[in-house]
């Protein structure tokens, strides 16, 4: 699991929001999008295409599928993804970065 993770809105295509996110300082970089119509957040290449089953609900904040192979741990994308869904839920647009540091 990451200890820190700073994402940062890169694309916007309708719907789709892409995001890079770097883990534990740039050790790790993962890319995500939130697709509000869709009501998802799932893993992605950084053309925006999703990898793997993986995704995380926007109603219920559940998750479900595989990460792709090669794709890091769950515990690198549940966080990231929970917090770029809180954000959009609260404040209604998607956000232009999520920082969060894990003590």
């Amino acid at each position: 699991m990451s200890t820190s993770f700073h994402a940062v809105l890169i694309r916007s295509t309708g719907p789709l929001h892409l995001y890079r996110v770097l883990h534990d300082g740039g050790d790790r970089t993962t890319h995500l999008v939130l697709d509000t119509a869709g009501g998802e957040v799932f893993p992605a290449d950084a053309h925006g295409v999703r990898r793997g089953t993986l995704v995380l609900s926007l109603v219920d904040g559940n998750h479900s599928g595989e990460p792709a192979e090669g794709d890091g741990p769950l515990g690198d994308f549940l966080p990231s993804a929970a917090h770029i869904a809180r954000a959009w839920i609260n404040d209604g647009t998607p956000p232009e970065k999520v920082v969060r540091y894990f003590g």
